[in-house]
């Protein structure tokens, strides 16, 4: 199996890719997270056969002179389309969104279904349905420094890098673009929804203060499909220490 990391358009990042590939697994980032986030998951992907590819939004990593985004639905439209064009064509395509990133590959499903390209299987993880008011704080109106102390909450960077000015300089405007789409998106008006047809897998972690078996499996209303939900030990950034669990509950559904 060869590794590699290579864009194939705009939005698509290619992190694995065997010769033999019979699914692709296309995983979103969360707030202020670029391709780069997963790519810790490619060595455990070595032995599937499995296509790894990470959306890389724009703003960031090798995108980073674009401007960034500002519309949910623009964003979505933009990566079905290239979804779509690249073909992901290896027997089963599966979205994965963790956070921020469960809204956008949400959107991005109902985009393939509109192009009559639906997915094999939608996975949420760490976030609650989108007609579940929020449990977590409004942020979009906050002073860079009250902005930072929820960041620091959340404790999703390493502290020496929230310690370092340099980083945050280019890190919070970022992360404060991503939580205006992402508290957007929680305002939309869901009275006319249509769910999607697409089965959806919902995931999260038992510590995470925004999550429950409510607001988690408020998913079940967003499709015609098959549901089901997962639990893990953690807290909102559990899919860093279970990797190896996710991927085969994945893989393997």
């Amino acid at each position: 199996m060869g590794i590699l990391q290579s864009q194939t358009g705009r939005y698509l990042t290619v992190l694995a890719q065997p010769v033999a590939a019979q699914q692709t697994l296309i995983c979103f980032p969360y707030a202020g997270g670029g391709a780069s986030v997963f790519r810790g998951w490619r060595p455990l992907i070595e032995n599937e056969t499995a296509t790894l590819m990470a959306v890389q939004y724009p703003g960031r990593e090798v995108r980073f002179n674009e401007p960034l985004a500002d519309c949910h639905r623009t964003l979505a439209g933009e990566i079905a389309r290239e979804v779509a064009q690249q073909g992901c064509d290896h027997g089963r395509l599966v979205l994965f969104g963790h956070s921020f990133g469960a809204a956008i590959a949400f959107e991005v499903v109902r985009e393939l279904e509109r192009l009559r390209l639906p997915p094999s299987l939608l996975v949420v993880s760490g976030r609650p349905a989108p007609h579940v008011r929020s449990q977590r704080p409004s942020v979009v109106d906050l002073t860079d420094e009250q902005f930072l102390e929820r960041i620091i909450e959340y404790k999703g960077f390493p502290a020496e890098l929230l310690e370092n000015a340099e980083f945050m300089a280019i890190v919070l405007p970022i992360l404060r673009a991503d939580f205006q789409i992402s508290e957007r998106f929680d305002c939309e008006n869901r009275d006319s929804f249509e769910p999607i047809s697409v089965p959806i897998l919902a995931l999260g972690a038992h510590s995470d203060p925004w999550l429950n078996q409510a607001t988690l499996g408020g998913w079940r209303d967003y499709t015609s499909g098959t549901f089901s939900m997962q639990w893990f030990e953690g807290g909102h950034f559990y899919i860093n220490d279970n990797v190896s669990p996710i991927l085969e509950l994945i893989l393997t559904r």
